[in-house]
């Protein structure tokens, strides 16, 4: 009877123990998955952000009657 209920008890926790492990993984997937899906958010993102850089620099220097002269502080990012 002892040997028996020692069995059920061991069965149990590996019973546990797997589902704790299944839940673990599937914990990892959803983070990576969210993490590629950022990721992805954030190249598209910047690809817009270029092109509309690209794009106001190119309207910028194509019509030299309208250009200005902009002038950018020391500590100002875009001195980077």
């Amino acid at each position: 009877m002892k040997l028996n209920n020692i069995d059920n008890i061991m069965n149990k926790i590996d019973d546990e123990l797997i589902q704790g492990c299944k839940r673990f993984l599937d914990e990892m997937n959803r983070v990576e998955q969210e993490k590629k899906k950022k990721e992805e958010e954030e190249r598209i993102a910047s690809e817009k952000r270029e092109a509309r850089r690209n794009y106001w620099a190119q309207k910028l220097y194509s019509d030299k009657s309208q250009g200005m002269t902009i002038i950018i502080p020391e500590n100002s990012k875009l001195k980077k």
